[in-house]
């Protein structure tokens, strides 16, 4: 039986409608009677009551969240990502804690995207420590962060603070973390929200953390001194390219222990597949820094660089 929600709103938001953002919608509407708004790139018709479709002129993530938080007029708003569903729970625990405590952004895990065959390895190496910052585990917490993939919030608190912000290309979601915590908000992982999340094949995934990098240093001036680790890829790499040439003995040992760490990591969380995970893990703080270098030398962010930064 569906569960009626009254009080919240879903905002997809994506470039084009596709087999991703059906799923997501059929999935939605077969748990919940709920209204959904999706803002796309590119318009298309909707005959379904509860959906309410929005083109979007500005491509970036922030805008378009923006624009669904405008449209609605539930007491809450749920952000998803367009190639994201949600789990056997998510709303409901949601709304619950909301009802409690009202200064509260509310997310959850990110579970393996089913029906796809190339999913096994990324979500592997997607618990990696290395790899992913995020909460988990099987208690609720307070944190700092949590993607905007999966975000349960009071609407009128979310617009009070400005929603997100439009001029970022990227890290949009953790300068919003940083401002609603120094408001006063409280940012919550629930292992019961859960959704259901498409990651990336490799060569997306490494350009997805290259396009992060090239963030970092715009994100960083919003968040400052609250986000500085987000250097220590960019230290790292500096301090790898130094060494070289300072000594190549010290280098082979560094990047051995790197090696080694990566490898127990990647059986870790793979076991017998920490072969096929091993690239994303040990990959992916070096992409990250050489991106952070890669802005300082040519600068942040400029152009439309959605097909990476978007969730697709």
């Amino acid at each position: 039986m569906k569960k009626i929600i009254n009080n919240c709103t879903v905002i997809i938001i994506s470039k084009e409608y596709d087999y991703f953002v059906e799923k997501a919608v059929s999935k939605i509407l077969f748990i919940y009677d709920i209204k959904i708004i999706i803002v796309t790139d590119i318009e298309f018709h909707e005959t379904r009551e509860q959906v309410k479709i929005i083109k979007s002129e500005n491509p970036l993530l922030g805008h378009k969240r923006n624009r669904g938080a405008k449209e609605c007029r539930t007491k809450y708003i749920a952000f998803l990502d367009s190639d994201a569903y949600p789990g056997d729970s998510w709303l409901v625990p949601a709304i619950e804690i909301l009802d409690q405590r009202n200064l509260t952004l509310v997310g959850g895990p990110n579970l393996e995207y089913q029906d796809l065959s190339n999913q096994k390895i990324p979500h592997l190496a997607y618990k990696s420590f290395l790899v992913n910052s995020e909460p988990s585990g099987e208690r609720e917490q307070v944190c700092n962060y949590l993607p905007s993939s999966n975000w349960v919030l009071n609407r009128k608190e979310y617009l009070k603070l400005g929603g997100m912000n439009e001029e970022l290309r990227t890290g949009e979601d953790i300068e919003f973390c940083f401002r609603w915590s120094k408001n006063n908000g409280i940012v919550i992982f629930n292992p019961n929200v859960k959704v259901h999340h498409r990651q990336r094949g490799f060569l997306r995934f490494l350009g997805q953390r290259f396009i992060w990098g090239r963030g970092t240093i715009n994100v960083l001036r919003n968040t400052f001194p609250h986000y500085t680790h987000s250097l220590l890829p960019l230290i790292g790499v500096i301090t790898n390219t130094i060494i070289f040439f300072k000594s190549l003995d010290v280098w082979i040992i560094v990047n051995s222990i790197y090696f080694i760490i990566c490898t127990l990591e990647s059986i870790r969380v793979a076991r017998r597949r920490f072969i096929l995970t091993f690239p994303y893990i040990y990959s992916s703080l070096f992409v990250i820094g050489f991106g952070t270098f890669y802005s300082l030398i040519f600068g942040d962010i400029k152009k439309d660089l959605s097909n990476y930064i978007s969730n697709k």
